[in-house]
């Protein structure tokens, strides 16, 4: 294995951090599926299992083809990263891009969003979301109680698309308190590159940021910021760039990424007894290990990412690209669709196993499909309206824009 031969900063868009966050949608889609399906093995014995293997999911490294949480710290150490790499090295023009960002990100992610409510409220009117009939077979009910519960008046849904969008879409679409989330991180992120014109000035204020944004995720935007310096400086590519420390530190980020977070919320006298129980909390930190465990990944495949093999590139930049619009309809389809399909088979007398696989196999093609579609309909035309407002500001007030990493 060889260090690719430029740096990251120098090394323009890269796929693998595509694919990384096309996996991490991935993972959320199916640490979603578990919960209503098979919440023992997301959450622990607070819930009721349908086999002994569901206990053992959850406390072996299988635990992270589920990991939510593990993904949503991906996508904040990433997103952080991203949105700052290019502009990071930048003493002359960064604070003037920085405005022109703080314009696009709200346009950019408000489309998918204010979708997901018309969409989500449609299925509402129309009796298609059927989550909680399936969670009172599941015994997901405890999880799935009230999840979608916003009530059809069409004023009150109004008021909320059209005014707070982006703190109440995770009324009608759960996942959607992330973009909340995102949104707020990248105001920050784009406030330290306006407010520090020297990249060791913005090293430090992302050190002060960190216990200011105490459990939130915007932490993890903040340590992306971070990293996106660190990749400037020397020492980080010759670190790294070593294979044996690259790998030592992967082999201390795989049990960290194995964090059970969701059974210490959800069944803490299981926690306490797992190998994890006698860790530090780490109460402070968004995500708890999770976090720790997300950031080192995302810094060796900074790293590493140019010099990785290029034959799955296609596949996982096509994935990247449909992540977004796989994150943010997936809840609704699993709760519509998928938990439809479910039912119906448990009323043809198919038992609990045999249906939740059957539905898995029909969704995950629709789910595929209608992120496509979302993708080219919404997404797309997104990313394009804030750009040619960017530029359009751009031009009024004489600002050279910069075009900065696709989809950010």
């Amino acid at each position: 294995m060889h260090p690719p031969a430029t740096t990251p900063s120098k090394a323009g868009h890269q796929w693998p951090l595509d694919g990384l966050r096309g996996v991490a949608s991935l993972a959320v889609v199916m640490a979603h599926f578990g919960g209503i399906f098979y919440p023992a093995a997301v959450f622990g014995g607070s819930f009721a299992a349908h086999s002994s293997l569901e206990s053992t999911f959850w406390q072996s490294p299988l635990v992270l083809l589920s990991h939510g949480e593990l993904a949503v710290c991906i996508f904040f150490v990433l997103s952080g990263y991203v949105l700052t790499f290019r502009d990071v090295a930048d003493t002359r023009s960064a604070r003037a891009h920085a405005l022109l960002n703080m314009l696009k990100r709200p346009v950019r992610l408000g489309g998918m969003v204010l979708c997901m409510m018309f969409l989500s409220y449609g299925l509402k009117l129309l009796g298609g979301y059927k989550i909680e009939e399936a969670g009172l077979l599941s015994g997901s009910e405890k999880y799935v109680a009230g999840s979608l519960d916003f009530g059809t008046w069409l004023r009150g849904f109004l008021q909320e698309a059209l005014f707070s969008p982006f703190s109440t879409g995770y009324k009608y679409d759960p996942p959607l308190w992330t973009i909340r989330d995102e949104l707020w991180g990248s105001w920050v992120v784009f406030g330290v590159l306006l407010l520090a014109p020297r990249p060791s000035w913005r090293m430090w204020l992302c050190l002060i940021l960190l216990p200011i944004c105490h459990g939130s995720h915007i932490q993890g935007m903040v340590l992306g910021m971070m990293l996106a310096r660190a990749s400037q400086l020397p020492w980080f590519g010759k670190v790294l760039g070593r294979a044996g420390v690259s790998l030592a530190l992967l082999a201390v980020a795989f049990p960290l990424c194995c964090y059970p977070y969701y059974v210490r919320q959800f069944s803490p006298a299981d926690f306490a007894v797992s190998w994890y129980g006698s860790w530090p909390a780490l109460e402070w930190q968004a995500g708890s290990w999770c976090m720790v465990g997300a950031f080192i990944l995302v810094a060796v495949l900074v790293r590493w990412g140019g010099s990785l093999p290029t034959g799955a590139k296609g596949f996982f930049t096509w994935l990247g690209k449909l992540s977004f619009a796989l994150y943010a309809v997936h809840f609704i389809v699993l709760g519509s669709c998928t938990a439809q399909v479910y039912l119906a088979l448990r009323q043809h007398a198919f038992g609990h196993h045999a249906a939740a696989g059957m539905a898995l196999a029909f969704t995950l093609p629709v789910l595929t499909a209608v992120s496509w579609i979302l993708w080219r309909c919404v997404d797309v035309p997104s990313i394009q309206i804030s750009r040619n407002l960017s530029d359009w500001v751009a031009r009024r007030f004489k600002i050279g824009p910069r075009r900065t990493a696709t989809g950010a």
